[in-house]
């Protein structure tokens, strides 16, 4: 007869047990492995989102400098333009000055041309009255005793 491979029995339940314990171990195993392919699986996607949001950040962050750089040059040109109506505002109220000035001596002279009015009216009736008299001493026929230059005067007149 041949003899037996093992020279004892083999225990059922050991046998069963060990059997269990392998096909548990193996079921185990493919759970670590699915989940352990999840996770890389998970890590990739979030390296991918990773880079997306470093890239994301590069151009916010070109875009920042680039406002910045704009921000610069518009508070630049606001400086520039607030020196220009800082020396327009000098400009007009040396203007303004003038004028006040000028108006001054518009009224000066409106006052004087007045006064020259006046007096040309006044020398107008004076010269008026002289006529007149003149007319009455030169229209008068009964006036014998004039002087020499008296005389020329109402021939000449």
């Amino acid at each position: 007869m041949e003899t037996p491979l093992l020279k004892r029995r083999l225990n059922p339940i050991l046998l069963i047990s060990t059997v269990l314990t392998l096909a548990l171990i193996a079921g185990m195993s493919v759970v670590y492995q699915d989940q352990l392919n999840n996770l890389v699986s998970s890590k990739k996607d979030l390296q991918e989102e990773l880079k997306d949001k470093e890239q994301t950040i590069d151009s916010l962050e070109s875009e920042r400098q680039d406002l910045e750089e704009r921000t610069s040059t518009l508070n630049s040109t606001t400086a520039q333009l607030q020196e220009i109506i800082n020396e327009k505002n000098q400009t007009i109220d040396e203007q303004q000055t003038t004028i006040g000035g000028l108006n001054t001596k518009i009224n000066e002279l409106q006052t004087t041309r007045d006064e020259l009015n006046n007096t040309v009216n006044n020398l107008r009736g004076n010269l008026t009255d002289v006529r007149s008299d003149i007319n009455d001493v030169c229209g008068d026929p009964n006036i014998d005793n004039l002087t020499e230059d008296s005389q020329d005067i109402c021939d000449n007149y």
